[in-house]
């Protein structure tokens, strides 16, 4: 990847917040390179997943993010030292002035990186089809209305929900990604807004993306 430029800078929340589309090509020799670019731990993590093809993906992701922070911090990829945040999800150990967030759908990766305090990303292929199960379990009945009243765009409807409740999810952290039916949406295939008003502060922008990819961005206000 060398020294990655971001496909995106989005002022959000009192911030800025880059993004970087990254596309995981399989190749051996870019599966060679992230093996050079991850700890032992990482490796091993990656091996165990039952899914060979899943297993590349993640190693791949995970060389990605660390090019990334490294292209921002200014030091060496296997320099970057990533800590388990309050919630488990990964975090730059000693570094509180910036945040990260990861998301992966099949072929592609998302990265954000800001000056804020969180960040959260989601991207998924719009060609994605849910099931019915998912859906009554993502959404609230506000929202399934609001996805049946999108005629002809149901799944995209869908989908605009689902990765922006995902990015907020991340964003706010506590464990939110196994209740999103809580996060609770209006707009959400044009300008997300959370219908709680205890969550005013928390801001929510689409992104604008190729590869037939759907994604949101989300991050609380200073």
């Amino acid at each position: 990847m060398g020294n990655p430029e971001p496909d995106q800078l989005i002022a959000i929340a009192g911030g800025h917040a880059k993004v970087w589309i990254v596309e995981l090509e399989h190749s051996t020799e870019r599966l060679r390179e992230a093996r050079t670019l991850l700890t032992a731990v990482e490796l091993e993590r990656c091996e165990r997943v039952i899914d060979p093809h899943r297993g590349r993906s993640l190693m791949l992701c995970r060389a990605a993010l660390r090019q990334i922070l490294a292209s921002q911090i200014g030091v060496r990829p296997h320099a970057i030292e990533l800590d388990a945040g309050p919630d488990g999800s990964p975090a730059l150990a000693g570094r509180r002035d910036l945040s990260f967030s990861l998301s992966h759908t099949r072929g592609f990766a998302a990265v954000a990186v800001s000056d804020l305090a969180r960040v959260g990303v989601d991207i998924e292929l719009v060609s994605r089809r849910p099931a019915s199960s998912v859906v009554a379990r993502v959404l609230s009945p506000f929202e399934v209305a609001n996805v049946a009243a999108a005629h002809g765009r149901e799944s995209e409807a869908f989908l605009a929900h689902w990765t922006a409740k995902e990015a907020c999810a991340k964003a706010l952290g506590g464990g939110l990604a196994r209740n999103l039916h809580m996060l609770e949406l209006r707009d959400a295939l044009s300008e997300p807004v959370l219908t709680d008003p205890r969550l005013a502060s928390l801001r929510v922008r689409r992104l604008a993306l190729a590869h037939g990819l759907i994604g949101a961005l989300a991050a609380p206000a200073r």
